[in-house]
């Protein structure tokens, strides 16, 4: 079968990642929740994952910190807002953690103001039978502003490279 690579799209706020994976949708759901499963795969090639916190339930928090090989720390945190296995994740994701030249460029407005800067994805995992799945990544943004520098700043290549660890991970006992 034929590899399907990432497909980024843009809608008004979002960023529209779909994938689909030669696994069954529980194996996909499960490498999206597991914290042993998510260190595996998390970040874009070059980056190793430290699951500093992963509390799967609805209210749960996450912290993540994906570092490059130059010891570089990237953290992400953000709570689960729904947890319905094997089909749906709905997430936050606190962008104030970004590096502070990003804040600074893209989100100088929301800090003055004290605004939190958080973004929701609606993560689905649809089963194609013959135990493929497809991911469909919803990620919506306050604004454009903010969509268009999570875009600048490497977002979809990044997801891109961390779902191409996720397929190899799938395909590894």
């Amino acid at each position: 079968m034929a590899r399907t690579t990432l497909q980024a799209d843009l809608a008004e706020r979002q960023v529209i990642l779909t994938r689909d994976f030669q696994a069954p949708r529980e194996l996909v759901f499960q490498a999206f929740t597991d914290a042993g499963a998510l260190a595996r795969w998390w970040g874009p090639h070059g980056f190793n994952t430290e699951i500093v916190e992963n509390q799967v339930q609805a209210g749960g928090r996450y912290h993540f910190v994906m570092r490059d090989g130059e010891g570089n720390a990237y953290p992400v945190r953000g709570q689960y807002v729904e947890v319905t296995p094997p089909g749906r994740l709905v997430m936050t994701d606190d962008c104030s953690c970004m590096p502070p030249e990003w804040l600074r460029e893209h989100a100088a407005d929301e800090m003055a103001r004290g605004e939190a800067i958080v973004n929701t994805s609606v993560t689905t995992f649809e089963d194609l039978g013959d135990g493929r799945t497809r991911m469909r990544m919803e990620i919506t943004c306050p604004n454009n502003r903010l969509r268009d520098g999570l875009v600048k700043a490497g977002m979809n290549e990044g997801w891109g490279e961390s779902f191409e660890k996720l397929d190899a991970a799938l395909r590894t006992p």
